[in-house]
């Protein structure tokens, strides 16, 4: 039986995935939603550890969602027996856009290892203080925990390989890539930022290097966990820019010729 090959142009086939009512959109989030309606909240400005700085009047304990509301500075000041000592905060963590929250103090045999057993969700600020900071060094993510499993290691929630939110950040890069008007891009991250109620991007009369920053932090808290971060450093040259921030100028050097992967001798040879 003979068989017929479909040859569309790639931007046809694009506008038929992305549009055609025949093909299913995956979410824009995970099915994971984040709900605070039962959450501690702050109260006032106070250390983590105060019960009175607290909507319950109990200090979180690795459980409940907490919010720090606005205008609230809350400062981590859980001590822990030795510097290994793991603190579960609490589950899920939101900083309101006014808030801050403290990351460190000025005490001895401050734990190193402070716990958020879910996800963080901030537009506040997380700073630190004092010099024997603590670090929020183990984050976890509930996007793909199923609340329906039976057992320990089973799982019905699906990896997610490209979601609609992802193209939404590739198009909005692509735009402003190809113009290099650095205001294409709102529309398309706004559509994601005002889902969850953030306030509008303007990329309008930033730099490329600005919008480029802007951008990564953009893909950085939306696919958060999604396996986007080293090659999104990657494949904007950066990876080795970033490595060294973090780690200092011996770890993660990657030379210009190390970001992209040579074409085979024998394939230019064909072409």
């Amino acid at each position: 039986m003979k068989s017929t090959k479909l040859n569309l142009p790639l931007s046809i086939l694009l506008f038929l995935i992305l549009y055609s009512p025949s093909y299913g959109q995956l979410p824009l989030i995970s099915d994971q939603q984040i709900i605070f309606t039962n959450s501690i909240t702050s109260i006032s400005h106070g250390n983590w550890s105060d019960l009175n700085i607290w909507s319950t009047g109990v200090v979180p304990d690795g459980m409940p969602d907490v919010i720090i509301n606005n205008n609230h500075s809350v400062y981590i000041d859980i001590k822990g027996d030795n510097s290994a000592e793991i603190v579960d905060l609490c589950r899920n963590l939101q900083i309101k856009s006014l808030a801050i929250l403290r990351m460190g103090h000025d005490t001895d045999n401050f734990s190193k290892d402070l716990r958020i057993n879910g996800s963080i969700l901030y537009s506040g600020t997380i700073s630190k203080t004092g010099t024997a900071d603590g670090y929020l060094n183990i984050v976890f993510t509930i996007k793909y925990i199923d609340s329906d499993a039976t057992a320990e290691y089973t799982s019905q929630q699906n990896w997610h390989v490209i979601r609609l939110a992802d193209v939404y950040l590739m198009r909005a890069e692509a735009l402003v890539e190809t113009t290099k008007d650095t205001g294409q891009g709102n529309d398309d991250i706004n559509a994601l930022r005002s889902r969850v109620g953030m306030p509008d991007f303007d990329g309008n009369g930033l730099s490329m290097t600005d919008f480029r920053t802007a951008l990564l932090r953009e893909r950085s808290v939306e696919l958060s966990m999604e396996g986007h971060r080293f090659f999104n450093l990657t494949r904007l040259g950066i990876h080795d820019e970033n490595c060294r921030s973090s780690y200092g100028n011996t770890v993660g050097a990657r030379d210009p010729e190390d970001y992209t992967l040579p074409i085979p001798l024998i394939e230019t040879s064909a072409n």
